[in-house]
């Protein structure tokens, strides 16, 4: 075992791998073999291999320190967004009841990752002449239900309507936001959706999305610093 362990060190994986056949029948062992193959791969920079390696690391041991996050990050890494969002509905059902005490995973802040990043691949795919703006509408809602203040998430909400003519539900994810926590940056989306797609920012339309902004939740000062930006914008 330690000749496999030098060799897998010294990143030559496949005579380590020849050492380890020989442990594999031995449980106590099978997790020391994977996890020097794991520890060989990422030296190596191999992601791929080190992905697969730390998903059968998981299955022998699922109950070691920062396990499962370090199979998420590597998902994320690879762009493996399916496989995360599966792995994370898993580790949600069986940690459903008691808390997991060797990882700290906030399911709701990686699942709003996973979406996020799935709806900037479909946006960003200007290869296909029309993205599917509505599955990427599908992933942001998802989002804004569980966070309704994602600046980010809301910005590419705006784009899809934008592109599928529904603008007045990018309009009430807004609305809801601002109702729960104001931000200036949040009424600053709110009026490029009042504005419609004209690109030339005008008075009239940003100052009625102030009035309406109003009216769901006051934030004067906040309002005020809106209008003050709206005038210099169309002066400017």
């Amino acid at each position: 075992m330690l000749a496999a362990k030098v060799a897998a060190e010294e990143g030559n994986l496949q005579l380590a791998q020849g050492y380890f056949d020989k442990f594999m029948e031995d449980k106590k062992q099978h997790y020391f073999v994977v996890k020097s193959s794991l520890d060989a791969a990422f030296k190596a920079g191999d992601v791929e291999k080190a992905t697969e390696l730390a998903e059968q690391a998981y299955k022998i041991k699922p109950n070691v320190r920062n396990g499962a996050h370090s199979i998420l990050e590597l998902y994320k890494k690879t762009q493996k967004f399916e496989q995360a969002e599966e792995f994370l509905k898993n580790y949600q059902r069986k940690h459903r009841f008691f808390k997991d005490r060797y990882n700290a995973i906030d399911t709701d802040k990686e699942f709003a990752h996973i979406w996020l990043s799935k709806a900037k691949q479909i946006l960003g795919n200007f290869d296909n002449d029309k993205p599917d703006f509505a599955l990427a509408e599908i992933y942001l809602k998802k989002i804004l239900q569980k966070d309704p203040n994602n600046i980010e998430a809301l910005k590419l909400l705006l784009k899809s309507c934008k592109n599928i003519s529904d603008e007045p539900t990018a309009r009430r994810f807004v609305e809801r936001a601002w109702e729960q926590s104001a931000s200036y940056e949040l009424g600053a989306v709110y009026m490029d959706i009042i504005n419609g797609k004209n690109q030339k920012q005008t008075v009239k339309k940003r100052l009625q999305a102030i009035e309406r902004l109003r009216k769901i939740g006051g934030h004067s000062d906040l309002l005020e610093k809106l209008k003050d930006k709206t005038y210099d914008v169309t002066i400017g």
